[in-house]
């Protein structure tokens, strides 16, 4: 039984974006939020003159600091329904397939920011679940016509 290329080519570029986002969701959160990123960034003393107080500066990080559970949010279903991608191309199955084409769009709606990336991995996943299902059921066809 042949396998769909379109699933293969969402898959790819699935996991490719994961592998970027849990790089930087990962590098985010184990050095210490918002408050490294804005001493890291040298941004301290723009953000007080800009923002002429402390409390909005804690009020920005802390703006940051959803935003990134919000991403890491967003890494979490592109990972998982990557993996279902990778499961639903390996199985020749449309089930999983169609899960993660769902859970990539259920993604995005946490990570807008990042709709120029999802895009195109949204719509390879849903038109590869329904080319895996024609070549599924192609392939049936051929079959049962071969033992018949």
């Amino acid at each position: 039984m042949k396998r769909s290329v379109t699933l293969l080519i969402s898959n790819i570029f699935a996991t490719i974006w994961s592998l970027i986002m849990i790089y930087f969701v990962s590098s985010f959160f184990a050095r210490g939020g918002a408050v490294y990123f804005v001493w890291a960034n040298r941004m301290n003393y723009f953000l007080t003159e800009l923002l002429e107080s402390m409390e909005d500066v804690q009020i920005f990080m802390a703006l940051l600091n959803v935003f990134y559970i919000f991403v890491a949010i967003y890494t979490f279903f592109y990972v998982l329904a990557t993996i279902l991608g990778w499961i639903g191309y390996i199985t020749k199955s449309r089930g999983p397939a169609l899960a993660a084409a769902i859970l990539f769009l259920v993604g995005t709606l946490f990570g807008l920011i990042f709709i120029l990336f999802s895009l195109p991995i949204i719509i390879l996943s849903f038109v590869g679940q329904g080319c895996q299902r024609k070549v599924n059921i192609t392939s049936k066809n051929n079959y049962s016509s071969t033992i018949s």
